[in-house]
């Protein structure tokens, strides 16, 4: 059962990590801002890394670093990623800076309408070579997360955020903004609330205040509808772009924004749920939904409690049935995980089995090994009455589900022979949305 980890400057780690995606697999560009010391890098280490989250606090801050400096994480999840993590004074800048540090940067209306006329060949080349001299254009990126420190002044974030928002929403609006109210950990339940609707409440004011004045860059509207048209997983009604031709018409921020908050800390498993919310909001519709549906007939026919799919490195999970979540039953899933992986390094050394044809692609090469059953699975009994059972899809994903002791105990070799087919599923779901 060897799990390879997630890396950063694009390498891949552990013994399968070029079975994973293509050398050329393109990836959805996350950008992980917010002020220094918030806890940007800690995340990233913690969640992609499995650092300890004690070890965190001998992380060197950005802010000692050479200014501009930008880190890419490339996570090779259900979604492959690229994660930008840079310094926290750049967040101010935004597209179009100018100074020595900036990353994003606008395009000019003429430059815009000509790069929707190149074919995919010369925009993918095109972008590579930006991402490589490290830049990024805001129509490239697909998710900005915002982590904001809670024990600290968060006025200052709320407007930060404000201002990134309205620049990188002018010129791509199907941009999803995640915002982690970050550093929880040892503050009441009240308190925690309190401070995630204040940050809310003061966001959607500041963007309800500048709905009057807002304007999209000139043909960012078209160039979007025609993204949407060629295939973008949302369409510009769901922003209310229907029939805008004039960037300068009102446009009520406040409601067309897609923003999300979450409460987190690395201390225990809830920014783990936040970034697991992160993968899936950049799910298109009908994926989500397939991988839901997959969830709910495995949990159907095998009678589960619950049922995750999990992306085992990361300890975040794609997706799930569409019971309600529990997060003491996803805490108990993720204690799970961690012990499994403590296990992993011993089988790190374990080649695929050997393929007949020296052609064969990482698609055959997974459907062989799941026909000759060479995917890991354990169960392992919580109490007399609850069971958590653990089964490999890939060599990222596993099936993780509670089920009652006395069911899984009468019907283990039918639930196996189930799950064959819900592996075989969720292999060829995967290849669709890492191929698209």
């Amino acid at each position: 059962m060897p799990y390879p980890s997630s890396s950063s400057s694009g390498s891949d780690a552990g013994p399968y990590g070029k079975l994973l995606s293509p050398p050329r697999i393109a990836r959805h560009n996350v950008i992980l801002a917010g002020l220094r010391r918030s806890g940007k890098s800690s995340i990233l280490k913690v969640v992609y890394e499995q650092l300890s989250p004690s070890d965190t606090l001998f992380l060197e801050s950005h802010s000692t670093g050479v200014k501009g400096r930008w880190t890419t994480f490339h996570v090779d999840c259900f979604l492959p990623l690229r994660i930008w993590d840079g310094p926290g004074p750049l967040i101010g800048e935004g597209p179009g800076a100018r100074g020595r540090g900036a990353v994003l940067r606008d395009m000019p209306a003429d430059q815009d309408e000509a790069a929707s006329r190149k074919d995919f060949e010369a925009e993918a080349e095109s972008t590579a070579a930006e991402v490589k001299e490290g830049k990024l254009r805001w129509r490239d990126v697909s998710t900005v997360i915002f982590v904001i420190d809670a024990q600290d002044d968060y006025f200052d974030c709320v407007a930060r955020l404000h201002e990134l928002i309205l620049k990188s929403f002018a010129i791509n609006p199907f941009i999803e903004y995640h915002v982690f109210v970050h550093k929880v950990d040892g503050l009441s339940d009240d308190y925690k609330f309190d401070t995630q609707r204040d940050v809310e409440q003061r966001l959607l004011d500041d963007l309800a205040d500048a709905s009057g004045s807002f304007a999209f860059v000139p043909g960012a509207a078209e160039e979007m509808a025609k993204a949407a048209q060629r295939g973008h997983q949302v369409g510009p009604q769901s922003f209310g772009l229907e029939g805008v031709s004039n960037s300068r018409e009102i446009f009520p921020l406040e409601s067309s924004v897609k923003l999300h908050f979450h409460l987190t800390s690395i201390f225990d498993n809830s920014v783990f749920v936040a970034l697991s919310k992160v993968q899936q909001s950049l799910m298109e519709g009908a994926l989500a939904a397939s991988l839901e549906s997959a969830c709910d007939s495995i949990c159907g026919s095998c009678r589960f409690d619950k049922a995750f799919l999990m992306d085992v490195p990361s300890r975040t999970y794609i997706s799930s049935d569409s019971t309600p979540f529990e997060p003491t039953l996803f805490d108990m899933v993720c204690e799970y995980v961690n012990f499994l992986l403590l296990f992993s390094d011993v089988y790190s050394d374990l080649q695929p089995p050997a393929s007949s044809s020296p052609a064969t692609t990482t698609a055959s090469s997974n459907e062989g090994q799941a026909k000759q059953g060479k995917w890991a699975s354990s169960v392992c009994k919580l109490n007399p009455d609850i069971s958590v059972c653990f089964w490999q899809v890939d060599n990222r994903l596993a099936l993780i589900a509670i089920i009652k002791s006395d069911l899984q105990a009468r019907n283990a070799g039918l639930i196996d022979y189930n799950v064959s087919f819900f592996r075989r599923a969720i292999i060829q779901i995967a290849q669709v949305a890492r191929s698209a």
